[in-house]
């Protein structure tokens, strides 16, 4: 079995803020032609994109402002970096952020970096030129000076050519290809390469040696001519310091949008392994493209498990002061470490089951880490050996298929009771068990029954609907950037929903209570209310904001993806479509709360309630 992905962060990864999407839409007209579905990813700093990257095993995205704001006033760039903070806001343990810059006005964009790293950003990503102008021009350097004495890098990231640039790729070929040339296909990266060259032979880093410079796409097209460059900048003028020793100090490189083995080879060879970082360019390259290639990497036998992680993760670390969350509790979002803390209250004795090498080393002190191969039921027999209960967490990122396994495992070791990784919609509903979202689930359940009937295993089914702390960061209640309640279907049904506190509460009385609960499926809730019920909590909370809602057909939804999944393609917000049509609609919300006096769950405090909600409103 191939050792799993490490954790990744990605640096070069964008967004459009609202109030620019449509100033910004010409200069992005040919690329959204080719990338239809481009348009809606730049404009989603939540559930859309947050679905992707635990699909694909980002622990933590960089976001930043797409390029064409640089010339523009500095009041576009300070908007866009407001947005941007809220979102971080949101999802702190998920997001970061470069700022966008007003490089125009260097003055106003000294100031506006020192604004947002005050506001907790990581660094800056500007456009590589202004109206063709790079930034060798003296007048520019307060800006650099500012992340200097921050500590913060500069990423310098290609833009658009002027008309006098573009005039250079037109040819005896359709304008299509010229644009192409002029950008992404070519010109581009020459073009941040030539930017990067002019700051060192203007002096920049001799003025500034601490300075950090992030390129991306695999260094611009510099890495394979660094030989030539450092023969021949002998001649750009007396510096301090040659370019190899700038290169290696001063200068980080990511992977952005280049899937290629065979520059890594190069880079490898000339290129500190400290300052190579892994990024994606999402959305207009797929997340699922990037993580496809970092398994090509690691199973190339270019670098070693450790380098791996420094370029998956560890470096990017390093540079911008982030820590990623432990990956075994993001196995099922935080719900497992919830359950891990709760079982530790109750003062039983823990074995935490995980894929990785490496340990994370904050759990609490007494739990058993032990490592496993999910593929072998001969190592999944080892770890429960003595066990007498297993909680599965596991999500779909990490394989809910594995839970096989885990059952064959628990049975041949004589495990007493198996909560499976439910904890969602009610699967004995009638339409819910139709969705293909929920298919492998329903098989797992089915193999349990099975099993149980066949062996001494018992089993415990919870059904918690919709997890409601998970549900607010990732948008499933209300938007709380643009202020609007979700009315799904007229917003007059009652919806459920369980805090992962609480749930992890449920596990305890599980185990606390298996007479009671064998063989058996439980339904809980701690919240109980309408969308519009919702609206008028959230609008006694935030007096001085405009709430409003917005209606959503889960029908409609639910139609949608069904087409999608016929054509072959399956999104995440297809895939959202289904758990939004069984939490939210008519005849399928259901009542969860059946078990709550048995597992001694209590409907949620109107104090905790409104703390949750008030956490999450956009100052």
């Amino acid at each position: 079995m191939a050792n799993p992905i490490p954790p990744l962060i990605t640096l070069e990864e964008h967004f459009v803020s609202q109030e620019n999407f449509s100033a910004l839409s010409e200069l992005y007209a040919e690329q959204l032609k080719h990338l239809p579905d481009v348009a809606e990813k730049l404009l989603d700093v939540s559930q859309l994109r947050l679905t992707s990257m635990d699909n694909n095993g980002i622990s933590t995205q960089v976001i930043s402002h797409a390029p064409g704001l640089g010339p523009k006033p500095a009041r576009h760039s300070s908007s866009a970096n407001d947005e941007l903070a809220r979102a971080v806001k949101a999802h702190p343990d998920r997001f970061a952020a470069f700022a966008v810059l007003p490089m125009a006005e260097p003055q106003a964009a000294a100031a506006e970096l020192r604004r947002c790293v005050g506001m907790g950003f990581v660094g800056a990503l500007v456009d590589a030129h202004v109206n063709g102008v790079h930034y060798d021009d003296r007048r520019f350097w307060p800006v650099f000076k500012a992340a200097a004495d921050l500590d913060v890098p500069i990423y310098l990231h290609p833009t658009y050519p002027t008309p006098t640039q573009s005039s250079a790729y037109d040819g005896q070929y359709e304008q299509g290809a010229a644009r192409s040339l002029g950008s992404s296909g070519f010109g581009w990266h020459q073009e941040t390469g030539l930017a990067v060259l002019k700051l060192f032979a203007a002096g920049l880093f001799d003025e500034l040696p601490s300075l950090k410079i992030i390129i991306g796409h695999f260094g611009e097209m510099l890495p394979f001519m660094i030989e030539r460059i450092a023969k021949l900048s002998v001649r750009w003028g007396n510096r301090s310091r040659p370019w190899r020793q700038v290169w290696r100090e001063n200068i980080w490189i990511t992977t952005s949008g280049v899937w290629d083995l065979a520059p890594m080879a190069c880079i490898l060879r000339n290129t500190s392994l400290s300052h190579i970082l892994y990024s994606v360019d999402y959305p207009f390259e797929k997340n699922e493209t990037g993580s496809s290639w970092m398994r090509e990497l690691q199973e190339s036998g270019l670098v070693t498990p450790d380098q791996l992680e420094m370029i998956a993760h560890r470096n990017a670390e390093q540079l911008l002061k982030l820590r990623i969350p432990p990956r075994e509790s993001m196995a099922g979002g935080k719900l497992g470490r919830r359950v891990l803390d709760a079982l530790v209250d109750a003062g039983f004795d823990v074995t935490v089951l995980v894929r990785r090498e490496s340990i994370p080393s904050d759990y609490p002190p007494g739990v058993r880490v032990c490592n496993i191969d999910y593929d072998s039921v001969d190592s999944l027999r080892g770890a429960l050996r003595g066990i007498n209960a297993v909680i599965s967490t596991v999500g779909k990122r990490n394989g809910l298929e594995s839970q096989y396994r885990l059952i064959d495992a628990a049975v041949m070791e004589g495990v007493n009771r198996f909560i499976p990784s439910e904890f969602g919609a009610d699967l004995q509903h009638k339409e819910v068990r139709t969705f293909p979202t929920y298919q492998t689930k329903i098989e797992i359940e089915g193999y349990l029954e099975k099993r149980a009937r066949e062996t001494n295993l018992t089993y415990t089914f919870i059904s918690c609907s919709a997890l409601f702390d998970e549900g607010l960061d990732l948008g499933a209640f209300a938007d709380f950037q643009a202020r609007k309640v979700n009315f799904f279907d007229g917003g007059a049904t009652t919806f459920n929903a369980t805090r992962s506190v609480t749930v992890a509460r449920a596990v305890v009385a599980v185990l606390n209570n298996l007479d009671a609960t064998k063989n058996k499926a439980v339904r809980i809730r701690d919240v109980s209310m309408t969308p519009k019920e919702l609206l008028n909590v959230i609008q006694g909370l935030d007096r001085n904001a405009d709430w409003g809602s917005v209606a959503i057909d889960t029908g409609k939804l639910v139609q949608e993806a069904h087409v999608e999944l016929a054509s072959g393609k399956f999104s995440p917000k297809a895939f959202a479509a289904f758990a939004m049509r069984a939490t939210f609609a008519p005849g399928l919300a259901g009542q969860y709360g059946d078990d709550n006096d048995l597992l001694g769950i209590k409907d949620i405090a109107k104090e905790d309630l409104e703390n949750a909600l008030k956490s999450r409103l956009v100052v």
